[in-house]
């Protein structure tokens, strides 16, 4: 059979529980939407407008469902760019050694974001 690694795709479907549980119609379609579109590199790329399109919803209901994934943790928004990364913890698509090398970037995703934030924060007082 070869030394190849076998692929797996990883999804939690607790980690989504809570935004599924008290979701409603158009709130699963774009999550869903967002699952299937989900790249091997665990990146999202698209804007509001076609998640919109596609799942037959208003661009403020894609705003609200991404913003309630970014909040528990689902995906985080990359910045300078229209994209999110979902978190490796709930889905990901690739061996275990790049399920490794995935946290460590979400990581980093989330550690600049940090910055940002502060160095914001810093520069209002």
């Amino acid at each position: 059979m070869g030394n190849k690694e076998k692929w797996f795709l990883k999804f939690y479907f607790v980690a989504c529980c809570s935004t599924l549980m008290a979701s409603k119609s158009s709130y699963v379609r774009v999550l869903t939407y967002i699952i299937r579109n989900t790249h091997r590199n665990n990146e999202f790329i698209k804007t509001f407008k076609e998640v919109a399109r596609a799942t037959a919803c208003s661009e403020a209901t894609v705003r609200r469902v991404i913003d309630d994934l970014v909040a528990i943790n689902f995906m985080v928004q990359i910045p300078q760019t229209e994209s999110q990364m979902v978190n490796p913890e709930c889905l990901i698509r690739g061996t275990y050694a790049y399920y490794g090398m995935l946290k460590d970037k979400y990581n980093e995703r989330l550690k600049s974001i940090a910055e940002i934030m502060a160095a914001k924060k810093a520069s209002k007082k």
